[in-house]
């Protein structure tokens, strides 16, 4: 009868060890990472519901234009829904020319923001 002696593994360096570590964070972080991109211009953003209820219609038929400057969800920060609309992602301007074609740079309140041409003359 033939009997082997256990076999020893080197030991595992510590340096070794937590670059293997960080690797295997930084991919992970790297896929996670091309998942939750923000949304870009225009693309849906959601509103709070204490938010939707400030924005609803009054009761002579009003509608109100809401605007949160610093959304988590939206790349720029800006989600809008002008007078009544969807809401929407959106980004800080001062002229036009700052936003990207097919919108326009409106203010409301003290904040001026691209909103699609599409939202402002259904």
């Amino acid at each position: 009868m033939t009997t082997h002696a256990p076999t020893r593994q080197a030991p595992i360096r510590p340096q070794r060890l937590a670059l293997q570590r960080l690797a295997m964070a930084f991919v992970a972080a790297a896929g996670l990472g091309a998942c939750d991109e923000p949304p870009g211009p225009f693309e849906p953003c959601p509103l709070s519901q204490s938010i939707l209820n400030a924005c609803a219609e009054d009761a002579e038929g009003t509608v109100i234009t809401c605007v949160v400057a610093r959304h988590p969800m939206c790349a720029e920060g800006v989600c809008a829904s002008w007078e009544g609309s969807d809401s929407f992602c959106s980004q800080v301007c001062d002229t036009h020319a700052d936003c990207p074609a097919g919108s326009s740079c409106l203010d409301h309140l003290e904040l001026s923001f691209c909103v699609p041409d599409s939202v402002v003359a259904p």
